[in-house]
C-alpha cells in the first residue's frame, strides 16, 4: 500500500513526479529508515507551514481496511498526534470489515477528527482540489465480497488541471 501527502501549495505534477523517478528513490537512503523517514516527514511539514501553528492534515483517504493502508496514519498519529491538526478522515467499509482496533484508539483519542463515510456521487473540495467518489462498496450490494480488496472506494481527484485516479487494491469485481 501506498500513502501520499498532497501539498495544497505545490502543483501535483510535480508532486508526482519526484515520488517516483528511480533516481530518487534509489538515491534517497533515509527512505529505508521508516521511522526516520516519519521523523523527517514532520519535520518539513513542520517548516513549510506558512500559516504558522500545527501542520494540517485537512483529510486523510483510506480506501480500504488493509493494514499497508491505513498503519502509517495510525503510526503517525500515535507518535505526532500532539505535533499535527488532523481534521478529517474519509473512509467507507462495509459493515463486516469493522475498524481496525489501531484505527479506533486513534479517534478514540483523537474526537476531533472528523470521520465522513463517502458515497458514490458524492464531491468533496479542499482547497484547490475536488475529489469525486466514483465507486463505494454498498454499489456492489447485494452481492458478495471476495476480499476486502473489493471494498476499495474509487476516488478521482483533480488538482491544478491534472487528474490522478485513486483505485487503493481495485480487484475486477469493484471496476
Amino acid at each position: 500500500g501506498n500513502f501520499y501527502f498532497i501539498e495544497l501549495s505545490t502543483d501535483l505534477q510535480t508532486r508526482l513526479e519526484r515520488n517516483v523517478t528511480p533516481h530518487r528513490l534509489a538515491s534517497k537512503f533515509s527512505k529505508n529508515d521508516i521511522e526516520r523517514s516519519k521523523k523527517d516527514l514532520l519535520e518539513t511539514m513542520e517548516k513549510q507551514n506558512v500559516l504558522g501553528g500545527k501542520p494540517i492534515i485537512e483529510m486523510w483517504f483510506i480506501t480500504h481496511w488493509h493494514g499497508d493502508h491505513y498503519i502509517a496514519m495510525c503510526d503517525l498519529m500515535e507518535r505526532f498526534g500532539d505535533r499535527v491538526e488532523f481534521r478529517t478522515l474519509l473512509v467507507n467499509t462495509p459493515l463486516i470489515y469493522n475498524f481496525p482496533d489501531r484505527v479506533k484508539a486513534m479517534l478514540v483519542s483523537h474526537p476531533e477528527i472528523r470521520h465522513i463515510v463517502p458515497h458514490t456521487g458524492q464531491r468533496f473540495v479542499y482547497a484547490d482540489a475536488t475529489l469525486d467518489v466514483l465507486y463505494a462498496c454498498e454499489d456492489h450490494y447485494p452481492g458478495e465480497f471476495k476480499d476486502s480488496n473489493d471494498t476499495s472506494t474509487i476516488i478521482r481527484m483533480e488538482l491544478a488541471g491534472r487528474r490522478v485516479l485513486w483505485l487503493g487494491d481495485s480487484s475486477p469485481l469493484s471496476s
